[in-house]
């Protein structure tokens, strides 16, 4: 028995995390920008972790923190500044 086109479930609809490509179009953010808060650590509370092919995994709250670090950054704070 198949299912319908409707009844099937893509795998990243059953996916509890996010690849760096989805967490910069949630964000609205540049790959470089995502990129640069990964290397200051400013991302490791929401990082799961890689998969087996290297991708990063992200939990859904990375959206939120990087748009508040985003924010932050626009009103000429500077980053550690604000974590201390």
């Amino acid at each position: 028995m198949t299912q319908s086109p409707q009844m099937k479930k893509s795998k990243k609809e059953n996916r509890t995390w996010l690849k760096t490509g989805e967490l910069m179009e949630k964000a609205g953010l540049p790959r470089s920008t995502i990129i640069y808060y990964e290397r200051e650590g400013y991302l490791d509370d929401v990082k799961l972790g890689r998969t087996k092919t290297g991708i990063i995994k992200y939990k859904p709250e990375a959206v939120e923190l990087i748009k508040k670090l985003k924010a932050l950054s626009e009103q000429k704070k500077t980053l550690r500044d604000l974590i201390k």
